[in-house]
């Protein structure tokens, strides 16, 4: 035998528990969760990272665009100046000769000031001041220039004089001729390495507003010029605030948009258009507000101006919005993939719970709580399905062999529940009086019908008190209470279970007399005392009985009551002065004397069972209706 403590039986616990319900349910739902997530991740990352690298673009694109168009128009002016330049200085001799044919330079000027729009005047002047020049009118009337144009404060103000020796287009500080503000660009004249005048361009507010007007339609947008001290120079949108003015103070233009500007923040999200020289503010949060969207503009003054265009968030958002909808929209499948893939997981767990309870069940022996698993289309559930039902049949028939008691111990304790030990039980013997003549008229099948209806009774009996029977004799049978399980109140268990018997026996004979049937008569013998009791038998074949002189003394019990049935009992019960001490307030008892019964030599105590007029709880009839 080995030795317990040397091999320890292993400890098969669980160190923690999850439903299977739940960890397909989990695990299928994470896996899921996860891989969408991923994709998901991946494709909102590079949807925004899309969206702005195109904003980015968007930025560049449509400010550079606008730098292109002045300057297009700007650069008119610059050939303007270039040509007359490079025709002026092949053909003047002397300074003084410059000047000479003024009728015939007139006529160049005004020929230039037609064919280029932008330019709304050209002035020539010598070295010395004099000058001849043709401008055109907001009505497009192209006039002499006049004093207030040749004069020598112009030509101061424009910055002519001889430190500009190359000939090459140079742009001068935006001046004030009668209140009008102009930018102007010039070039030397220049023969034989001196020179001998200037000839400029004049770009006016009339041209600049036709820009900025220019600019805001074609672009959809509000386009604006600052200079660097915050004046308003140009405005898309209000071109008509500079025909009697040449700059607004910001803090009192009127586009309240506008004043937002110096109060903006420079958003962290245009990298891209901030390497370009393109610098992007925003104000506001989320999608209120406005973006701003810069670039500086040098060249045209002594500090550069800033070209800008605004935005509402609104308009400029919808591609962020599409792509907050294209996440939404996947965080939507993300949770239905998790819920399908969840209750998949819990549909696929569902049979697999259901065998598991029916496992359950039939470790505890509840019989009574397993019902017939249905098929499943999983071929390995549907395995598992048939095999439990198989099992269910035939630990159905075979609960008909073995007491139920008995092999709910097994399943509980092990083989240790039937190892043989000494224990106190209370033992009933049952037999049915005269019963060889009653069978005489019944055919076999009958016979065993009414064996069969007789002992279900019986059986109901017992096992409503926790008893247990051990064999059927015939037409007799064996029960016990106290074990396998130990119960203290076995005696009066026993007791309880003859009175419901003997109630029954007596309900079921006013229907046989009814009928004209021979009553039935039971015996009953009861004694308390210590057996062995176990599995008792041989390597192959065992049966969980008990043995010793208290099982002997219980039959003698039974026979006694051949002396001790008078003619009108229906049930007699016998019982031992033993049964008596340990009943309590259980049951009345009659003395019947001592006894010696055969095979023993000490007498035996007898007492009978008082029935007649008992209230008998849990009275159960016989099932079925008698034939014989």
């Amino acid at each position: 035998m080995k030795n317990d403590k040397q091999n320890p039986e292993p400890d098969y616990s669980p160190r923690m528990q999850m439903s299977l319900r739940w960890l397909l349910a989990l695990s299928f739902g994470g896996l899921v969760a996860i891989s969408v997530s991923a994709v998901l991740a991946i494709s909102v990352m590079a949807n925004f990272a899309n969206t702005y690298s195109l904003l980015n673009e968007r930025a560049i694109t449509l400010i550079s665009g606008m730098v292109r168009s002045i300057k297009d128009e700007t650069d008119q002016a610059e050939r303007v100046v270039s040509t007359l330049a490079a025709e002026f200085s092949q053909t003047g001799n002397l300074p003084n000769d410059l000047l000479g044919d003024q009728g015939q330079i007139s006529r160049q000027l005004k020929a230039f000031l037609r064919a280029v729009p932008v330019v709304e005047g050209i002035l020539v002047f010598d070295v010395n001041g004099n000058g001849v020049g043709e401008v055109r009118g907001e009505d497009g009337t192209v006039t002499p220039a006049g004093d207030r144009f040749l004069g020598a404060k112009t030509y101061s103000d424009l910055g002519l004089g001889a430190q500009h020796l190359h000939d090459t287009a140079f742009w001068g500080p935006p001046v004030t001729i009668s209140g009008a503000r102009y930018h102007d660009i010039s070039q030397a004249l220049v023969k034989d390495g001196k020179v001998i005048g200037y000839v400029t361009a004049l770009i006016g507010q009339t041209s600049m507003n036709r820009i900025m007007s220019d600019l805001g339609r074609q672009n959809d947008t509000t386009v604006f010029v600052l200079t660097s001290n915050n004046e308003v120079v140009g405005h898309s949108a209000r071109a008509d605030l500079f025909h009697d003015r040449n700059a607004i103070p910001l803090k009192v233009f009127p586009d309240p948009v506008l004043h937002q500007f110096p109060t903006a923040r420079e958003s962290d999200e245009f990298a891209r258009a901030s390497s370009q020289s393109v610098k992007v503010f925003e104000t506001g949060g989320g999608f209120g507000g406005y973006v701003f969207i810069t670039r500086e503009l040098p060249g045209y003054a002594d500090h550069p101006y800033t070209l800008g265009a605004y935005f509402s968030k609104a308009d400029i958002g919808s591609e962020i919005r599409r792509a907050m909808k294209s996440m939404l929209a996947g965080l939507a499948g993300l949770l239905a993939a998790v819920i399908a893939a969840i209750l998949l997981g819990k549909r696929i767990s569902l049979p697999m719970v259901k065998i598991a309870e029916t496992a359950g069940s039939f470790s505890a022996f509840r019989l009574e709580d397993i019902s017939v698993l249905p098929r499943s289309r999983v071929t390995e559930i549907d395995k598992q399905a048939l095999a439990l039902n198989r099992l269910y049949t035939a630990m159905q028939e075979f609960r008909r062999y073995v007491p139920h008691e008995i092999v709910s111990s097994l399943v509980r304790f092990g083989a240790d529940a039937t190892k043989p030990v000494e224990r106190e039980v209370t033992i009933m013997f049952t037999d049915i009086v005269g019963f060889t003549s009653i069978s005489e008229r019944l055919n076999a099948s009958q016979t065993a019908e009414l064996l069969n209806r007789h002992f279900a009774g019986i059986c109901e009996h017992v096992a409503t008190t926790h008893g247990t029977v051990d064999k059927f004799m015939g037409d007799g049978l064996m029960a016990f209470w106290g074990a396998p399980l130990n119960d203290p109140d076995h005696v009066r268990h026993a007791l309880s279970a003859a009175r419901a018997i003997a109630a029954s026996v007596a309900s079921e004979n006013l229907e046989r007399r009814s009928r004209g049937r021979k009553p039935l008569r039971l015996r009953i013998g009861i004694h308390t005392g210590k057996v062995v009791v176990g599995n008792i038998g041989g390597e192959e074949r065992q049966n969980y009985t008990m043995v010793g002189d208290a099982v002997n003394v219980a039959q003698r019990l039974e026979n006694l009551g051949k002396e001790l049935m008078r003619p009108q009992d229906d049930c007699v019960v016998v019982v031992s002065g033993q049964v008596v001490e340990e009943a309590g307030n259980e049951g009345s008892f009659t003395p019947a004397g001592t006894r010696v019964l055969p095979g023993r030599e000490k007498p035996v105590q007898a007492c009978l069972l008082k029935l007649d007029g008992e209230t008998v709880p849990n009275v159960v009839r016989f099932p079925g209706a008698t034939s014989a």
